[in-house]
Formats: C-alpha cells, structure tokens, sequence
C-alpha cells in the first residue's frame, strides 16, 4: 500500500480516493534521451541503471516503450525502462542514471596482430587515418 487516506470513523464521499495500492515487484523507469540519440534506441535494448541509494550496485532492465513526442524545451524524449524491484529496494520518484546499450554503437574492430601492447595502453595504427586507437576485443 502506498497511501492510506481512511481513517476509523471517517466520512467520505463517492469516487473519493480512500486508499492507493501498488504492486512494486517491478518498476518503471522514466529516462530522458537527448534528441541526437534517439535513432539508436530502441524497445528491447538493455539499461543500466545505477542508484545514489546504493552506491556501486547495478540494476539491469530493459527499455519497453520509447516515448513518441519530443520536449521542445529539453530537446529529449522520455524512454521507459522496466525493471525487477523483488526485494521492492526500488522506491517511486528515486532519480538514477541510466546506460542504454544503445543500437548500431559504432565499433572499430582490427585483427589481435595489428594492434601494439605496450602494458599501459593498446594501439593500433591506421593507413586511412593519422593515427586510431582501441581497445582490442
């Protein structure tokens, strides 16, 4: 139960709220996405989320519902994330910061034999450019 307005021997009227009932086994998370990342995200993506309640714990949902309007002020758009709350840790209005593994990342893949391990750092040069660096997979 989330709110408990009735109380013994109150008086109340029709269609007036006397208790608020939720079911908090699983949440909805309201993401902001800027306008420019809006092309790479997608429902089925999966979203991390990190809470300032629990500092160094991970939460993994996934992104069910991309928003179809656009706020002309913030330019972002409202994404849901659905996530399991089992031990109901999850409280409505908590604010946390969302990962979405957004869909299409540009990724630079090179054969392991051309990329140089120094110990500190992994290089790999490129003909077609100056110079790229990554990390090998």
């Amino acid at each position: 139960m989330l709110e408990r307005k009735a109380t013994q021997g109150m008086r109340f009227m029709p269609g007036e709220m006397l208790y608020q009932i939720a079911d908090l086994s699983g949440v909805w998370l309201i993401a902001e996405v800027p306008e420019q990342d809006l092309g790479r995200v997608r429902t089925g993506l999966t979203a991390r989320t990190r809470f300032d309640a629990y500092p160094g714990e991970t939460f993994e949902g996934r992104v069910t519902y991309v928003y179809p309007t656009l706020n002309p002020e913030t330019r972002t758009a409202q994404v849901r994330v659905e996530l399991p709350n089992p031990k109901g840790r999850l409280k409505p209005a908590m604010y946390a910061q969302v990962e979405i593994a957004a869909a299409g990342a540009a990724q630079l893949v090179v054969p392991s034999s051309a990329v140089i391990d120094n110990g500190t750092r992994r290089v790999c040069w490129s003909t077609r450019a100056r110079a790229a660096s990554s990390r090998a997979m």
